[in-house]
């Protein structure tokens, strides 16, 4: 994959997110509600980097225009990608 800067944003963001999240579930910080909202920024990250994928720049009009939709659950990615 070339360089786009739209998934690597999002999938550094993702990442950055997951390791503070496994780190408070190994110190027992993480309640029920607290862990929902930071499993739904994770998952925000991750559906953006696959279906903003295309997207080369972050300056790109589309991104925002787009945002919501590219944070919903990519549709045409199956859960074990067959």
């Amino acid at each position: 994959m070339r360089n786009y800067e739209a998934t690597q944003f999002h999938l550094r963001e993702a990442q950055e997110h997951l390791e503070k999240l496994i780190n408070s579930v190994n110190e027992g910080k993480e309640d029920a509600v607290t862990f929902r909202i930071q499993m739904a920024h994770l998952y925000h990250h991750v559906n953006s980097a696959w279906n903003a994928r295309r997207i080369r720049s972050l300056e790109d009009p589309i991104l925002n225009e787009k945002m919501l939709e590219f944070a919903e659950h990519p549709t045409d990615l199956t859960a074990w990608g067959f």
